[in-house]
């Protein structure tokens, strides 16, 4: 069992419910297991930290952040299931304070664009460090400057498969919020440099990742053990023999991160790790 079947059915469905309903999905009906209610309900008002929004192809929307000190880094930020709205925001909110730009999408809308390609696989990272390489242009940032990738839920996936494809050649790090091995898509993603690969699992139905030896650069997985969606043994799992990676282990925290008494220090002190890597 990787993400709960219960989830994954329901995301199945949302899916399917998406391809009869296009106008639902263009106003940003979130997936997951409240999907068949939430999508008619109107889309959620945005963010008002939001400095500005970007069109950016095969991402749809990006709400970009300005960092409330001296510009330090840069952070893309991978959404959850339901997309770029609460939860997400205040954690974007939080790296912001930090001095990071923040540019946050939503991953539905990043994975259903990488499937709509015509490769037979998807050059996942690949994407992600263009995305990046534009930002840092466009936001006058040092050259050197290395995105960092941080992601919940399926963006933690995003944000694992990410860092295991680039070997530490583009990005800065990551980090990985309520972490699950697999993701709702209908093609593997590419091996890039670090030599990626997923095998096919029938049921639920789901590419799952495998496990690198090394991500090559700083990774941080923010686990709940309370966590009923994403088994948590998979993180230290995954963290196991990787002198870079390491995984908190957040007692009283569920998939949501609904409290953030019971994780918000570690998160930052994850963010601060990243902003002190090499």
């Amino acid at each position: 069992m990787i993400r709960s079947a219960r989830l994954l059915a329901s995301l199945l469905s949302f899916t399917a419910c998406v391809a009869a309903h296009p106008v639902a999905a263009k106003n940003g009906a979130p997936a997951g297991a409240a999907a068949a209610k939430a999508h008619h309900k109107a889309a959620p008002v945005k963010d008002p930290e939001v400095d500005r929004w970007i069109d950016v192809a095969g991402f749809g929307e990006v709400a970009l952040y300005r960092p409330k000190t001296d510009a330090r880094g840069l952070v893309l930020f991978a959404s959850g299931d339901g997309g770029w709205n609460l939860g997400v925001t205040e954690m974007a909110h939080e790296a912001a304070a930090l001095g990071y730009w923040v540019a946050g999408f939503s991953t539905p809308r990043y994975l259903k664009a990488l499937d709509a390609g015509d490769a037979s696989c998807s050059d996942a990272d690949g994407v992600l460090a263009r995305l990046a390489d534009s930002l840092v242009r466009e936001l006058a940032l040092p050259a050197r400057t290395r995105a960092v990738i941080v992601g919940y839920s399926s963006g933690a996936t995003v944000a694992y498969t990410a860092l295991a494809a680039d070997a530490g050649k583009r990005f800065g790090g990551g980090i990985s919020l309520g972490f699950c091995p697999d993701l709702l898509i209908h093609k593997p993603f590419c091996p890039g440099d670090g030599g990626l690969t997923a095998h096919w699992q029938q049921q639920p139905p789901t590419w799952v990742f495998d496990k690198r030896d090394t991500v090559a650069t700083r990774w941080r997985i923010l686990q709940g053990e309370a966590d009923q969606v994403c088994d948590p043994k998979f993180a230290g799992e995954f963290a196991a023999g990787q002198k870079d990676a390491e995984a908190v282990m957040l007692p009283k925290v569920g998939h949501g991160f609904g409290v953030p008494k019971n994780w918000l220090a570690q998160y930052r002190q994850s963010l601060h790790d990243l902003l002190d890597a090499p």
